[in-house]
């Protein structure tokens, strides 16, 4: 952990997301999540059921998710 974390920075202004980061081989990638939740089933089925979605938190991510799946980002 860097030491850091201790004393936060308040000039740079705090984020409306919080980047998840993966680092490997040089290649660093950020991604945010969302949560949607199905509150009230009508069906016992549905009760509890969460999904959970990684969007690309900056350019670098996008381009590199759209790549890997063979599209391009225009």
């Amino acid at each position: 952990m860097p030491s850091e974390w201790l004393s936060p920075d308040f000039r740079t202004p705090p984020l409306p997301i919080v980047p998840v980061k993966f680092d490997k081989d040089g290649l660093a990638l950020s991604y945010f999540s969302t949560v949607t939740t199905l509150g009230t089933p009508q069906d016992a089925m549905l009760q509890e059921i969460r999904l959970e979605s990684f969007f690309p938190a900056d350019e670098t991510t996008a381009a590199h998710a759209w790549s890997a799946r063979g599209a391009r980002v225009v």
